[in-house]
């Protein structure tokens, strides 16, 4: 998947940064990164090899890393699948 974010430069300028990632969870704390770095985000988007677009919801991210919250996530699925 590919992520686009579109953000504000500490001087105002509109800028565009993508990439790509295997995991979902890189992109997600990418995304976070630019936040907790003080980049506005206007927009940020991922797009899939078929062509499917879905917009995030930049609202959602603070800046704070999701990657134990989804680790702890994940974990309690593979007990529930796993019962």
């Amino acid at each position: 998947m590919l992520l686009h974010i579109t953000f504000f430069t500490p001087t105002g300028d509109l800028r565009t940064f993508s990439i790509y990632a295997n995991e979902f969870e890189q992109q997600l704390e990418v995304l976070n990164t630019f936040v907790a770095n003080g980049f506005p985000v206007k927009s940020a988007r991922l797009a899939s090899s078929e062509g499917e677009v879905t917009r995030l919801p930049i609202e959602a991210f603070d800046g704070t890393s999701i990657r134990e919250q989804l680790s702890t996530l994940e974990k309690t699925y593979k007990l529930i699948l796993d019962s």
